[in-house]
């Protein structure tokens, strides 16, 4: 007990050095290992010490690169001007502050002071202990949304931007023509899906890394006056990773603006795949306010059947009317993971010859033989596999919630919505929430998102994203 008193006392003098280091310390080895990254004035670091340490630590500097556009030799100099007196210029809620403003305006607190190794912290305001974060390139530093609910336009697009960008996003809708109904009237706006996944690995594990890969699904909105707004789905994993008998849990979760894969590095190997869609001024305005009206209650997060790319599913829905079938059984995901037979080395050519053969012959069979039969086949080999599959059934729901699928993490508001396969945000406690539960064939159902990815693949107007550093994946490259 008493060494654990002192443990505090000692983290907390730590953690309050460390903010005192971190606003007005200078570093200039660190600081110069920044400037050279991001290619900014070096005289920064002198003109206005533990800057750079406020912006990186805090990943702002991150967010502001991504937001003005990296360029290809890395060099961000824009990012922060100077005024008439060669002070450097940082944007506050559309103002213009100087560093010494800065240091009034807000502290640096660390989000976990007890580590020696975890560094990283978040902006808080010196007055009203608000976070704050660098998300907008028109108002800069602004209350984090999570916090006030606000939805904040991060980006504004040029109107040559948003020109190509609506150009682009009709094909999708001229190659849709039956969605009409769903948005009936003039396109002026945009709506977008970005999936992030690694196309880098080996042949032979293709199947393998297609299937778990598709880590996120984030979302876009762009208005008529080229507002750009980020978000997607955030949840705090580390409830459901404590242990393993919790991660088909269900926890609470919410719609983040902006999307927390906005501003990351685009890492080796991994592409963002972006699809977009045309929709009407009345259709964003709709999407923006169901943002707010699903983060007034929560939304269920659950990793078989309510995910990031199952929320983005729905969206699709809302949006346009499109149906995404991302829906597989437990058996289909495990056969998914298997490699084709033409990436066997060696010998997984003939053998794909061979199985393409045997299913040709099949499908012959099954051509030249009399509707009815076919018809009394199929219905007998239900009736017959009926009891192995509800068996199979049940044994894969037991499993599931072994690991958590009847435990509830959350405290759930409002009615609770039976499991459909149906492309909507559901309200749940649980996937499981009573003993008949373990004979619904919706409990072991996967909402894949590589399924997701397979959709963009079709789609007209999706492109993809290859670069070194963060950058907002809206306009399509020329």
């Amino acid at each position: 007990m008493v060494d654990g008193f002192f443990d505090k006392i000692l983290g907390g003098i730590d953690g309050h050095f460390y903010q005192y280091n971190f606003m007005n310390a200078v570093n200039p080895r660190e600081d110069a290992g920044i400037i050279g990254w991001w290619g900014l004035d070096p005289e920064l670091a002198e003109r206005a010490p533990g800057l750079i340490d406020f912006l990186d630590k805090s990943e702002n500097l991150r967010n502001m690169a991504g937001l003005y556009g990296s360029v290809s030799d890395g060099s961000l100099r824009q990012l922060i001007p100077y005024d008439e007196n060669n002070h450097p210029l940082i944007k506050v809620d559309g103002v213009m502050r100087t560093w010494e403003d800065l240091q009034g305006l807000f502290d640096s607190v660390r989000i976990n002071p007890d580590s020696a190794t975890y560094l990283k912290t978040r902006v808080v305001g010196r007055d009203d202990g608000r976070v704050w974060r660098y998300i907008s390139s028109e108002r800069g530093f602004v209350p984090d949304p999570g916090e006030t609910g606000e939805v904040v336009s991060v980006h504004r697009l040029s109107g040559d931007e948003r020109t190509a960008l609506l150009a682009h996003a009709l094909q999708f809708n001229e190659a849709h023509p039956e969605l009409e109904e769903e948005d009936p009237g003039e396109k002026t706006c945009v709506f977008q899906i970005t999936t992030v996944i690694d196309d880098s690995s080996e042949y032979f594990l293709r199947n393998f890394y297609d299937t778990i890969g598709t880590n996120h699904v984030g979302m876009t909105v762009v208005d008529e006056n080229g507002e750009v707004y980020s978000f997607g789905t955030h949840a705090e994993m580390r409830t459901l990773f404590k242990s393993s008998f919790n991660v088909c849990g269900t926890i609470n979760s919410e719609i983040q603006i902006p999307d927390w894969e906005l501003f990351r590095e685009h890492e080796e190997g991994k592409v963002r795949r972006v699809t977009s869609m045309a929709i009407t001024a009345t259709r964003a305005r709709e999407l923006l306010e169901y943002i707010k009206e699903l983060n007034q209650t929560g939304v269920s997060f659950n990793f078989l059947q309510q995910n990031c790319s199952t929320i983005a599913v729905g969206f699709v829905k809302k949006a346009t009317g499109a149906v995404i079938d991302q829906c597989i059984t437990m058996g289909q995901y495990f056969y998914r993971l298997l490699p084709d037979l033409s990436q066997i080395p060696i010998i997984g050519w003939p053998l794909d010859k061979i199985y393409k053969v045997a299913v040709a012959i099949f499908d012959f069979v099954v051509w030249i033989t009399p509707w009815p039969i076919t018809w009394l086949i199929g219905k007998v080999t239900m009736i017959v596999l009926y009891i192995p599959n509800k068996i199979i059934t049940v044994m894969q729901n037991f499993a599931i919630l072994i690991f958590g699928g009847a435990r509830s993490l959350k405290e759930s508001e409002g009615e609770e919505e039976p499991l459909t396969s149906e492309p909507k945000i559901h309200q749940f406690s649980s996937i499981i929430r009573s003993p008949l539960d373990l004979f619904n064939d919706e409990v072991s159902t996967i909402h894949l998102p590589a399924k997701v990815l397979e959709w963009q693949k079709e789609q007209p107007s999706t492109v993809e994203y290859r670069t070194t550093f963060p950058q907002l994946c809206v306009v399509p490259e020329s």
